[in-house]
């Protein structure tokens, strides 16, 4: 099987803006650090991005993670100052990641809170829980929510996510195209909160989606400060899948 290969869309003295491809990992897992990654690909022609340190030291300058079934755009520092400013921005919510996935309705998963969230066709909503892990090898997360028993409470952690979410419109197959916001991101965030209203998405074997050969979930859109002066920074990725172009998506009415 031919290794998928990352492409550099973007590049300044101080950060990398990467095209990561759905069945690469992001970072080298721990126990096997010389393994097919994003990050390992680009340390032959940029070998200071894997400068990392602490706790974290395998994951190099890597600013964030895409799940390896997940494609699209990926932020990597070039040197820990501008790192350390890109990673405080990320904690104090100036950075926003926006998403386009293929949805369509089906049953829920055991292990969601009782209470689902609605997705409202035509309108934006959010949809905020903590998460605990789920499931065999805990692969999975599933939200926890006022409603949720006080065991799941008790697995679950601290820290409140959110998720917008905007729906972009319906095809003839009743797919819909939805447009997703974080400013904090956890584990299978957008997975687990869209397989929570019954629209998981396509191709995720793992939250209930219908199948498909890859798993509809892109990142298109990074927002943050630049680390050399603070100025609003803003890039879009113009050559994602086919799949996130809304002119494949007519508009409807609320189901």
């Amino acid at each position: 099987m031919q290794i998928p290969q990352c492409r550099v869309l973007y590049e300044s003295d101080s950060f990398l803006i990467v095209e990561k491809p759905s069945f690469l990992a992001t970072v080298p897992l721990s126990r096997d650090p010389l393994g097919h990654s994003l990050l390992n690909q680009l340390l032959s022609t940029y070998p200071e991005v894997g400068e990392g340190s602490g706790r974290q030291s395998h994951e190099g300058l890597v600013l964030h993670r895409l799940d390896t079934d997940t494609c699209g755009l990926v932020l990597v520092a070039r040197d820990a100052f501008s790192f350390q400013k890109l990673q405080l921005a990320q904690n104090n919510g100036f950075f926003t990641k926006t998403y386009l996935a293929v949805v369509s309705k089906s049953f829920r998963l055991d292990g969601f809170p009782s209470d689902k969230p609605d997705l409202p066709i035509g309108h934006r909503v959010i949809i905020e829980s903590r998460f605990r892990p789920y499931g065999i090898g805990r692969r999975a997360v599933r939200p926890v929510a006022e409603e949720s028993s006080r065991l799941a409470k008790q697995k679950g952690g601290a820290a409140m996510y959110y998720t917008s979410v905007e729906h972009m419109g319906k095809d003839g197959l009743g797919r819909h195209l939805v447009k997703c916001r974080l400013v904090k991101g956890f584990r299978h965030q957008i997975r687990s909160h869209l397989a929570w209203t019954s629209y998981p998405i396509i191709g995720d074997r793992l939250y209930g989606g219908e199948v498909a050969d890859e798993l509809h979930l892109a990142a298109v859109t990074l927002e943050f400060p630049h680390p050399s002066d603070g100025s609003p920074f803003k890039f879009d990725w113009n050559e994602a899948p086919e799949w996130t172009q809304q002119s494949a998506y007519g508009e409807v009415e609320d189901e």
